[in-house]
């Protein structure tokens, strides 16, 4: 039972580096999706929703605005990445939580944005690396004398 628990526990340390690593990379980028829903009837509206990585932030970013002239209904997804290098305000102290003020304003156009530092979403995934390293270091040594019958 014992070697089971330790090969759950490494198996699981393995896969929650791999999030690890790609939020990580956060902080010297800014990458991710971007999902645009283009909806013409019964209300006509562009609604976009973004998650990224920004410099050390994750930042979700919700726009909804009038589609431009001759916009087809659907769906697309958009990946966009650059090299950006952290702000250290942002990585560490950074939340953001409001609606974003558009100029000029139109009418039915919103924007909202919530962000924060990447080390929120990153310390669940560290947990399991830690205690496996942990155990690694500290393994179970039993103290004592052998007992003679």
């Amino acid at each position: 039972m014992q070697l089971q628990q330790e090969r759950l526990l490494s198996f699981i340390a393995a896969v929650s580096l791999l999030p690890a690593t790609i939020l990580l990379s956060g902080y010297f980028t800014l990458a991710g999706p971007t999902l645009t829903n283009v909806q013409i009837a019964p209300i006509a509206r562009v609604r976009s929703t973004s998650l990224e990585m920004d410099g050390g932030r994750i930042r979700i970013w919700l726009d909804t605005q009038a589609p431009p002239p001759g916009a087809v209904a659907g769906r697309t997804i958009h990946w966009s990445e650059r090299i950006e290098f952290p702000d250290v305000k942002r990585c560490f102290l950074e939340f953001d939580y409001h609606s974003l003020n558009l100029m000029p304003k139109k009418k039915g156009s919103t924007a909202y944005i919530i962000a924060f530092p990447i080390w929120c979403a990153l310390l669940p995934f560290l947990i399991a690396p830690f205690l496996w390293l942990r155990k690694r270091r500290h393994p179970k040594v039993r103290v004592g004398f052998p007992v003679i019958s």
